[in-house]
């Protein structure tokens, strides 16, 4: 357990608006493939290299050309694949919640895939800003201990895959029952909460 909480988020505040950004919002079970292995880059040279190799099948009068001009050209299609993946298709997703007193509006910006999602709500519907929970346990125990005993005999063994799961999450409530959840850690990281700070610039008591 860390000694210190971690922060996971930056807020702003410029006059009458408050910025919230954090690349954590999601509480959801952990991936079975570590992120060491499974990782946005790591995902972005396999589409690159599948690209390259498409290429190369699809396209036989490539097959023609010398083989210093064919790395050359694999290469460039390679790199600039490997950062149009990476930029568009496997980056970090991030979510901005912009409280703005002037324009009396909460605007909620997630980034998925290609898409960019954008909501937006009356703050003068927020009834709170308030802390929850939410924890994940697994059901199909027999199954995991299955699937880690055959990792491990190819000694590429996934510890935590039967460990109950727990995120500490910050929603804000609306007075028609709907809540949006803006940030969500898990409690074993102790992260930092900044329900103080949000509900002191929209003025409510906690």
């Amino acid at each position: 357990m860390p000694l210190l909480a971690v922060k996971k988020y930056n807020i702003n505040i410029v006059n009458d608006t408050l910025t919230f950004t954090t690349g954590y919002f999601r509480a959801e079970k952990s991936s079975v493939l570590p992120r060491g292995v499974y990782s946005p880059e790591f995902s972005s040279m396999l589409s690159a290299a599948a690209i390259c190799v498409m290429v190369y099948i699809l396209v036989p009068q490539i097959r023609d050309i010398s083989s210093a001009f064919l790395i050359i050209i694999l290469t460039v299609v390679y790199v600039i694949c490997f950062l149009g993946a990476r930029k568009f298709l496997f980056h970090d997703r991030n979510l901005k919640a912009v409280f703005d007193k002037k324009s009396r509006l909460l605007e909620v910006e997630t980034t998925r895939v290609l898409i960019k999602k954008r909501r937006k709500y009356p703050l003068d519907n927020i009834r709170s800003v308030e802390v929850g929970s939410k924890r994940f346990i697994p059901e199909n125990i027999d199954g995991i201990k299955f699937v880690e005993k055959i990792s491990a005999q190819h000694g590429s063994y996934v510890p935590g895959l039967d460990e109950t799961e727990e995120f500490v999450t910050l929603s804000v409530k609306f007075k028609d029952g709907n809540e949006q959840t803006i940030f969500a850690g898990k409690i074993d990281d102790e992260p930092e909460i900044p329900l103080r700070e949000i509900n002191n610039f929209l003025g409510i008591d906690i």
